[in-house]
């Protein structure tokens, strides 16, 4: 997904990610990764690589299916979500597909 990290930055930007999809803020963000490493993450380093993530899953949304799909399976997960001060439950529906060569692919996230 970053290609131009080493395999440490990946991990610290998989964190970043998944700290930036359940709500955290990127002042909150630069605490944690203060707390993780010698030197601190800018809440600006932090605003590129969740830009970065949005591009990527914009873009995985907006990909067109070119292959012939079969077989359809639709699941759904439920998440605590922050909405401004407080938690809701929240679905996670998944949507895949297994393709004629076997492949499950996913197609969509909502």
């Amino acid at each position: 997904m970053f290609e131009k990290y080493s395999r440490v930055e990946k991990a610290i930007l998989t964190t970043v990610a998944k700290s930036y999809l359940q709500g955290v803020s990127t002042q909150r963000m630069g605490k944690i990764m203060t707390a993780l490493e010698e030197g601190k993450i800018s809440a600006s380093s932090v605003s590129r690589i969740t830009k970065e993530l949005d591009e990527k899953v914009e873009y995985f949304l907006s990909k067109r299916i070119e292959q012939e799909i079969p077989y359809l399976l639709i699941d759904s997960t439920y998440f605590k979500v922050r909405d401004g001060l407080h938690y809701e439950n929240k679905a996670l529906f998944v949507v895949a597909g297994i393709r004629d060569d076997r492949y499950l692919e996913t197609l969509g996230v909502r």
